[in-house]
């Protein structure tokens, strides 16, 4: 069982690192423009 305070850093952890894929991205496409 996973505990639910456990689930909600998960969640916001996973959102970080969505966003931090979301900004590596659109920096690396800067350059080729």
């Amino acid at each position: 069982m996973v505990q639910p305070l456990e689930a909600i850093c998960d969640s916001e952890f996973f959102l970080n690192i969505m966003d931090f894929l979301t900004v590596l991205k659109s920096f690396k496409s800067l350059p080729e423009r």
